[in-house]
């Protein structure tokens, strides 16, 4: 039960109710009563709320019976809390066929035998309503501030999770990406408690369970509400605090101790983190130890990247190496900005390998650039595609973190091949110090590109001559490029937008958002210019690579974002 809900049973019991009756449901006084209205129109329905207590001097029993019971249908479909009829004014008794339709569904019907004060009823009742809610706001607001000193006090999570139960009298669990699950008091063997234990938490973050990770999760279970309130560090959603209520009703009276909880292990737990990444700058040497050569062997690799060693034909595994970097998206001045992301990003990347369930190491080169190296055991290609995925997924993370918190600065991030031996690490970040140089001349790659996914850009960023490029951008492109100087007929675009649409002038069209008959005459110009056919493989194949060529070398994006 709410403790903030007044019911009607409660009002019954208050003095200037001595005088009424309860003429009909009688199995409806657990009814919440929200506030309390004076209505005497017959189209009700549209100004009564859920849970309103309705006060009338009964104008509308005057119409004809069907009229009478289609209003209190009314009252009854908006779940209204009750009604309570004064007798004397304008009838002098209740239409029993009211009566019966009432108790048929437990809706409460309280009658007053003589005329009454209205004003005096509304203002007993709201007073009453008033004082609960702020007697119940003080009790959380203290809990909020025993909570924060507990905090200072203490860093393990189940402290809160104690004080939680302490102050709701309430099973309280705590389920966690990053660390063992935790619950107060202990879980038994019974049925609920078991799927309480066994909650997929990591399949519902997942899924998207928790949307935006900004508002509490409501589970239905069998007997009550699991309330689970997401547990929020760098816009990450990483644990859940979570409280069993009775119904919806108790739910929304625990909902501010809980909010109070998840803050407060929002706040340990960047501690922790924190606290961890002190210790890891220091221990972690692995990625500068290998960049530098003073590794010797791949099972002196191993101890320092913290894995076990292994021996023989035994000793598989992976590696990925990432490369990030920050810049800015404009030409002011983000010094400080950036100095305050190159604090928070390590502490945040360390919390996503843990969140994905992986393990690497971190080496912050400069306040806008750090190196990353992934490893797993196992399978050489099962480990690398592993590694892949779970890269994908902690830097779409780390992404939508950089968008959402860090304005004026953009993220970019690469990552070389996956590789079977950690001593490769130095081949393996100089491929992704390559794949992040092509991201940043092409834009249309996007902010992450994977070095195995860059196909003919690995080779042209690879050619050493510059000025043998530009040869071929100019057989190839020149007279389309002089072409677009003089008339601005947008033909390159045309034409890179043809070629990936594999020569299909509709989807072109379309693609470009013009009429076919504007696509046909740029076609006409560019036959001209470079000659027939367009999708034979030598040309076809030389005219891509001129366009990406020529991406590379102006970092310039051809036409519209595609």
């Amino acid at each position: 039960m709410n403790p903030t809900e007044l019911q009607i049973g409660d009002i019954l019991h208050r003095p200037l109710f001595q005088e009424a009756r309860l003429a009909a449901g009688n199995r409806g006084l657990n009814r919440p009563v929200g506030w309390v209205h004076v209505i005497e129109i017959v189209q009700i329905a549209p100004f009564i709320s859920r849970y309103d207590l309705i006060l009338t001097t009964g104008l509308w029993l005057k119409q004809s019976q069907q009229d009478r019971l289609d209003y209190l249908r009314q009252l009854i479909l908006q779940e209204a809390a009750g009604l309570i009829l004064e007798i004397g004014t304008s009838i002098e008794e209740v239409p029993s066929e009211v009566l019966e339709l009432a108790e048929a569904h437990d809706f409460p019907v309280i009658v007053f035998d003589h005329p009454v004060r209205f004003s005096e009823i509304t203002q007993d009742i709201h007073s009453l309503i008033i004082n609960r809610r702020r007697v119940h706001q003080d009790l959380a607001d203290s809990f909020a501030r025993r909570l924060q000193q507990l905090t200072l006090q203490h860093s393990d999570v189940s402290s809160v999770l104690r004080l939680l139960h302490g102050d709701t009298r309430r099973q309280t669990v705590y389920y966690s990406l990053l660390e063992p699950d935790r619950q107060h008091p202990h879980l038994t063997s019974g049925p609920e408690q078991l799927m309480l234990a066994e909650l997929p938490f990591r399949e519902m973050e997942r899924e998207g369970r928790f949307g935006d990770g900004r508002s509490e999760l409501a589970l239905q279970l069998e007997n009550g509400l699991l309330l689970l309130r997401p547990v929020l560090c760098y816009g990450q959603l990483l644990a859940a605090v979570g409280l069993l209520a009775e119904d919806e009703s108790d739910a929304a009276a625990l909902s501010p101790y809980l909010e109070s909880a998840a803050s407060a292990a929002a706040a340990l737990t960047l501690r922790t983190q924190f606290s961890r990444e002190h210790e890891s700058r220091r221990q972690d040497q692995l990625i500068p130890e290998l960049l530098e050569g003073r590794v010797r062997s791949e099972d002196q690799a191993r101890s320092l990247a913290g894995l076990p060693a292994r021996f023989g034909a035994d000793r598989k595994g992976a590696a990925l190496a990432i490369a990030l970097e920050l810049e800015s998206q404009g030409p002011e001045d983000i010094g400080e900005r950036l100095e305050g992301a190159s604090r928070d990003l390590p502490v945040l990347l360390r919390t996503l390998i843990r969140k994905h369930r992986l393990r690497g190491s971190l080496h912050q080169r400069s306040s806008s650039s750090i190196q990353l190296l992934l490893h797993a055991d196992g399978a050489p290609a099962v480990a690398g595609e592993r590694l892949l995925a779970g890269a994908h997924s902690l830097l779409e993370d780390l992404l939508r973190f950089c968008g959402e918190q860090l304005e004026g600065l953009r993220l970019r991030a690469a990552a070389g091949k996956p590789r079977e031996a950690l001593l490769e690490t130095p081949a393996a970040f100089r491929e992704a110090a390559q794949a992040l140089e092509i991201s940043r001349r092409v834009p249309e790659l996007g902010p992450i590109v994977f070095y195995n996914q860059l196909g003919a850009y690995q080779l042209l960023q690879a050619i050493p001559d510059a000025a043998l490029l530009d040869a071929f951008i100019q057989d190839h492109l020149g007279e389309i490029l002089q072409q677009e100087k003089e008339s601005r007929q947008q033909l390159l675009e045309t034409l890179d937008m043809y070629l990936k649409c594999f020569g299909s002038k509709h989807e072109t069209a379309r693609r470009l958002f013009i009429h076919r008959q504007t696509l046909y005459n740029r076609m006409e110009r560019l036959t001209e210019l470079i000659g027939e056919p367009f999708l034979e493989p030598h040309k076809r194949i030389g005219l891509e690579m001129a366009l990406m060529a020529y991406k590379l070398r102006t970092g310039a994006s051809i036409g519209r974002l595609h």
